[in-house]
């Protein structure tokens, strides 16, 4: 077996050119380095994943292809299951290829999933509802909300690209309004008290250098001359929120706090930054800060998407799952596979396509070369394209 993954990806140019029939080189720019000799034949029994044949871990592949956006070539209809336990509401934004078709502007947004907010998508709102996740012996491994899509009007054709839009309205906000201030902290069921840790900036403004380092580390000692409020739990669907109810608090802008997070033996479950603050001045580890800018929905990528044309931080693309085999051939009888001449290769650098398109374009040059069978190493985001150039 031959392992080409050695390969630097930076290189743009390679092509095979057979010298003799016993070795071949892959050139890269001008010179001829020699990666691949003479196939060698290699038992690939070693290689069979016992895993597959486990109760356990087929029903475990079987539920993550039921996550995310899948469509059903039968019926022809979407199904939409997310799982996102901490949020308020969830939307699904997509653009068809038809709408890509009459409107090339929104291609270019497609490369990230956080960009400005495109004009001429459409979006569907998803149905929240708690559900309980279970291992294979029936026991509740976790517990939130997942939302799924129960238009049966609402195509999703193959070729579409989608985005979540997800709303989570916590932390601590400042009503631009009122100026008052807004504290929502979202978290699971177990958690039995919550306080914040602050200091206002008129508290901190004598002793900027004694507080500069405290700053930089939200799980230090305790210092001196902050403020500690309590929040009071509300129970919501999917676990608890805890709010200031307290209207003589409030948090200016650059107040500078932390969360302390205790269960219901009083154990401290977290004592760190707000995991919805929409400031960190001295970096993630540090404590967090009171800014006056208002709260903006999530765009994110499907976790479980089946394919990321503009790389993982890019929208995702519904797919058609179903491959016809026929014409195609099929895997041999086990017993042959010992026989096989099998090319190891790197997707990414393989070729200048870095995909499998460019892997499909170098297959006559490999069955040239003698091999008879190819094993890709495993597969990641890569740049390509316009993405590359940059």
């Amino acid at each position: 077996m031959i392992n080409s993954a050695g390969l630097n990806s930076s290189i743009y140019q390679q092509k095979l050119l057979k010298t003799d029939s016993n070795k071949q080189h892959c050139c890269l720019s001008n010179s001829p380095v020699p990666v691949m000799t003479k196939p060698s034949t290699v038992n690939l029994k070693a290689y069979h994943l016992t895993g597959l044949n486990n109760v356990s871990f087929q029903r475990r592949i079987e539920e993550h292809k039921s996550w995310g956006v899948n469509y059903d070539p039968k019926t022809e209809k979407t199904n939409v299951k997310i799982w996102a336990p901490g949020a308020a509401s969830v939307q699904l934004e997509y653009i068809t290829p038809e709408m890509i078709k009459n409107d090339k502007s929104l291609e270019q947004i497609l490369w990230d999933v956080k960009s400005q907010q495109p004009e001429n998508t459409k979006k569907i709102d998803l149905q929240g509802k708690i559900t309980e996740i279970k291992d294979e012996n029936n026991r509740v491994v976790n517990r939130g909300k997942v939302f799924t899509l129960n238009d049966p009007a609402v195509k999703l054709p193959p070729g579409t690209m989608y985005r979540f839009v997800i709303e989570k309205p916590w932390g601590i906000n400042i009503d631009p309004a009122t100026g008052k201030t807004d504290v929502k902290i979202w978290t699971k069921n177990d958690t039995e008290r919550i306080q914040l840790e602050y200091a206002t900036p008129d508290m901190f403004a004598a002793k900027k250098d004694d507080y500069k380092n405290i700053f930089n580390n939200s799980k230090c000692q305790w210092p001196i001359g902050t403020k500690t409020v309590e929040l009071r739990p509300e129970t919501v669907e999917g676990g608890k929120v805890f709010a200031l109810n307290d209207p003589s608090v409030q948090f200016p802008e650059g107040t500078r706090y932390r969360v302390i997070i205790n269960d219901k033996n009083n154990k401290q479950l977290y004592i760190g930054a707000d995991p919805y603050t929409k400031s960190q001045p001295n970096g993630i580890d540090g404590w967090s800060e009171v800014v006056s800018t208002p709260n903006k929905p999530h765009f994110e990528p499907d976790l479980h998407s089946k394919s990321q044309p503009y790389d993982i931080n890019g929208w995702s693309q519904v797919i058609n799952p179903t491959f016809n085999w026929d014409g195609h051939g099929r895997l041999p009888a086990e017993e042959n596979i010992s026989k096989w001449n099998v090319c190891e290769l790197h997707t990414g650098t393989f070729s200048m396509d870095h995909n499998f398109n460019g892997v499909t374009k170098k297959l006559k040059e490999l069955k040239e070369a003698g091999y008879t069978a190819v094993q890709l190493m495993p597969v990641g985001s890569f740049y390509s394209g316009e993405q590359a150039m940059k």
